[in-house]
């Protein structure tokens, strides 16, 4: 009963957004039809959703990195050190699988776009970039000379072509430098949580400060998001040169992201949990057919918490001790195969397609900020926003990602109540078997 206030909440504000979603669309086409609008006349209709993102990339770094840190700083690595570590693995190696899938999946669908777009920018010199000199921006980025810079710089090594030679120099970039960042945020974490009680003050400001950008985000979303959603469908609609075109880019997304997500329950999961327990992962899905309803309502793997645990130990009899602690942990990590799509996604439609070295630096933070991101408001669309930021692609289509956010949260939050379950099952059947086996050499000895 208790969740039932949250649960109607969830379904209002999902209304708000479909309604704002409708009127944006009709608004424009309205506009569109009405013709004759100048570029100055544009820009009055424009202004609620450009101020929207911008509100939106002004807090997307103060949300997610004192996140980040107070996540990992907040892990007691004394209590039950070896299911930490078990866990920790386990949802790091299930994310690059996740994103190397969709990637896979969206160059398979996207193909046909992805080799034209690759033709027709300017970028080729960059994609000839040498392993060496990508590396080398990789570990410069990660480990920045000055973090109080890193903020507004990136190392950058950029060809430049004299007398037919082709040489190539680094400088700083007026990029953000989230690599560094991120790394950095990391460390502080792992560091406060080794220090433990010492750290606390420090720990507790970074919780004070992810609490109070959540509050802020929340009211930005609460009050913003309904002009600024309409504001933003209803320009995208006028300005497009050829709306039929939009609106195929946007379903082949929409496709794109079904099938990424997908594999996931359909194939990786079940393979991984045959695999390792050597059970029927059809009747261990099965049982969480309740915990997937809740989520479908509430659309977060955190309030869906307590059920979820409820389908695991009654129904699919695992241990309550264990299976509490590595749920208490696996909530608190994402999966990213949405935030990877949406990037690809944005990417191409902006005509900033990534290189390999970009998709690796990608996928890289990716895997690290899903320790500490989950629970934040829309939290794998800020991802994507900055992730966008990172690489210094406009936000202009993510009009369209945000479009069906509300429903491509959902079947990420599907995905991501059975990964939890999976993660479950398999770290407490491992852990089991780890124990008989350190009892029996105790036997034996």
């Amino acid at each position: 009963a208790g969740a039932m206030p949250s649960c109607l909440a969830t379904q209002v504000s999902t209304l708000v957004v479909l309604f704002s979603i409708l009127a944006g669309v009709a608004a424009g086409v309205f506009l569109r039809y009405a013709g004759g609008w100048t570029q100055e006349q544009i820009i009055w209709f424009s202004l609620p959703g450009e101020l929207f993102m911008r509100l939106l990339t002004c807090l997307s770094m103060p949300l997610v990195l004192p996140k980040l840190v107070s996540a990992i700083g907040s892990m007691d690595p004394t209590t039950g050190g070896r299911i930490l570590f078990k866990v920790l693995l386990f949802y790091g190696i299930l994310n690059i699988i996740i994103e190397t899938t969709g990637i896979l999946v969206f160059f398979a669908i996207n193909s046909t776009e992805a080799i034209e777009e690759k033709t027709n920018t300017t970028g080729a010199i960059e994609t000839s970039l040498p392993l060496s000199y990508a590396v080398h921006d990789l570990l410069f980025n990660l480990v920045p000379e000055n973090i109080f810079t890193a903020p507004f710089l990136r190392y950058q090594t950029v060809p430049t072509e004299t007398n037919n030679t082709l040489s190539y120099h680094g400088n700083h970039v007026e990029h953000t430098n989230i690599l560094g960042l991120v790394a950095a945020a990391t460390a502080l974490g792992v560091t406060i949580a080794h220090v433990g009680e010492e750290a606390s003050s420090i720990l507790q400001f970074f919780t004070s400060m992810s609490l109070l950008t959540s509050l802020m985000m929340e009211v930005v979303i609460k009050w913003m998001c309904p002009l600024g959603l309409a504001s933003l469908v209803a320009t995208q609609i006028v300005t497009v040169k050829d709306p039929s075109k939009s609106l195929g880019h946007l379903t082949k997304f929409v496709v794109t992201m079904l099938a990424g997500n997908l594999l996931l329950p359909l194939f990786i999961l079940p393979l991984i949990y045959l695999t390792i327990t050597q059970s029927n992962p059809v009747k261990f899905f099965g049982q969480m057919g309740e915990a997937l309803l809740v989520n479908f309502g509430t659309a977060s793997s955190i309030s869906t918490f307590p059920v979820t645990l409820r389908c695991l130990t009654e129904k699919n009899k695992m241990d309550h001790k264990e299976s509490s602690l590595v749920l208490s942990l696996g909530v608190l990590i994402n999966i990213c195969s949405y935030p990877m799509i949406a990037v690809l996604y944005v990417a191409e439609q902006e005509g900033r397609g990534l290189t390999t070295t970009q998709i690796m630096m990608t996928m890289l933070i990716l895997t690290t900020i899903a320790y500490g991101t989950s629970g934040i408001p829309q939290d794998s669309f800020m991802t994507v926003l900055l992730v966008c930021g990172m690489h210094g692609i406009p936000t202009t289509m993510l009009t369209h990602v945000l479009a069906v956010d509300w429903m491509l949260d959902r079947v990420d939050g599907f995905c991501k109540v059975l990964t939890d379950a999976t993660a479950v099952g398999v770290i407490c059947t491992r852990e089991a078997e780890d124990t008989a086996g350190e009892e029996g050499d105790g036997i034996m000895f």
